[in-house]
């Protein structure tokens, strides 16, 4: 029961970490700069999309913690309990963190709900969340198997896990806006225009951060694990492998769009839209299965440790 607890915190806190990333930093360079009456029905949306997902953050961070709670202590009477509080938040080598995590997780929710009106556009108010929403994402290394790691190797490996958690986030996130915008335009043919100025924007910024994810990916792998073969062989090899699959199909489908169906927009620009808005849907559908892998594999143990 508590493994898939756990498993469905970590999953919620990945989906909506990333939302709130992926979705503020996106106005900031896939939208145009004086376009508000266009884009105020994606304004109003998105608003509302980061203010469920800062809920879903919180709750999903004390959650997760509490199932980690319960896993230690072996029964659910740890979570009231405040000597096993003590030992676990002042104790531990990731308690720290956690009480960390959990104040991120906190201002995230505040930040989101008191600006909510004034965000989604390029102001501070939305560049902080974007910033807190980073350090909750990067902050899962301090929690995780990086954190036993010895000396130089731990930061090697902390900074390869920002680095891919980061990139994830700047293009699963703004696979949510990107998704409305190109709907709507394949739709009515409105906001067509900025539709296409979104995607060729969005391919440029996602081709950085495919190359983050696989960069910190490729680290985070080969620090984890002695050979290829204990790799196959054991649990978490086995979802890494599922995983990049996952990730490779994905970066197919952006190619797909990137190199043959964007420069045919200004010829074929509705066929084309309708093509790029299923490739989308097809991102996102592949991005809610990398985050579901991403959040089993953290419940086992590379074969390294």
């Amino acid at each position: 029961m508590i493994f898939w607890e756990l498993v469905g915190a970590r999953w919620v806190q990945f989906m909506a970490a990333m939302i709130l990333l992926g979705t503020s930093v996106f106005p900031f360079y896939a939208l145009p700069s004086k376009t508000a009456a266009n884009t105020a029905r994606l304004t109003q949306t998105m608003r509302r999309a980061l203010a469920v997902a800062a809920l879903a953050g919180a709750v999903s961070a004390f959650a997760w913690v509490g199932a980690s709670i319960v896993n230690i202590a072996g029964d659910a009477g740890g979570l009231v309990d405040p000597e096993t509080l003590r030992q676990y938040f002042f104790e531990t080598s990731f308690g720290g963190a956690w009480a960390l995590r959990l104040v991120l997780a906190i201002v995230l929710m505040a930040v989101v709900l008191l600006a909510r009106e004034h965000l989604f556009v390029r102001n501070g108010a939305t560049a902080l969340v974007a910033v807190v929403a980073g350090a909750l994402l990067v902050s899962q290394a301090w929690i995780g198997h990086p954190a036993s790691l010895p000396g130089s190797e731990r930061w090697l490996v902390t900074g390869a896990y920002a680095i891919h958690m980061l990139g994830a986030a700047v293009w699963l996130g703004a696979l949510l806006p990107l998704g409305l915008l190109v709907a709507r335009a394949r739709r009515d043919g409105e906001g067509r225009g900025i539709a296409v100025f979104a995607l060729w924007r969005f391919s440029r910024v996602g081709m950085i951060a495919v190359a983050a994810i696989l960069l910190g990916g490729i680290v985070n792998a080969i620090s984890r694990t002695d050979s290829f073969d204990a790799l196959v062989a054991s649990t978490w090899g086995q979802i890494v492998i599922l995983k990049i699959a996952i990730i490779s199909t994905m970066i197919v489908a952006a190619a797909l769009n990137r190199f043959v169906l964007m420069p045919r927009l200004s010829a074929q620009t509705e066929i084309t839209i309708a093509r790029l808005a299923r490739n989308v849907t097809f991102e996102q559908a592949a991005g809610l299965l990398i985050l579901a892998a991403a959040a089993v594999l953290g419940v086992f143990h590379p074969p390294h440790f």
